[in-house]
């Protein structure tokens, strides 16, 4: 699966796993697994959710090149970023 593909609706992910390389997310609905590289030049920027107060839930940005941020831990959520 690319990662354009996951940007249909807004969706809520689910955070498989996180280490140094990449962070792998899940949706729950289809079972289909996205791998996000850690690389701030490529694209995929995830950060947190600044309506969130929990700060179990995030934000990716798949136009944007930046970092994944490093509070990131399985058991999150993550939302597409809705165009504006």
């Amino acid at each position: 699966m690319k990662i354009y593909e996951i940007t249909i609706a807004e969706q809520e992910l689910d955070v498989m796993s996180a280490d140094d390389k990449e962070v792998v997310l899940k949706d729950p609905k289809s079972g289909i697994e996205t791998k996000i590289p850690r690389d701030p030049n490529k694209p995929g920027m995830i950060s947190k959710d600044p309506s969130d107060a929990t700060g179990k839930r995030f934000v990716i940005d798949t136009g944007a090149a930046g970092e994944v941020d490093k509070g990131i831990q399985p058991g999150a959520k993550v939302v597409m970023k809705q165009p504006t």
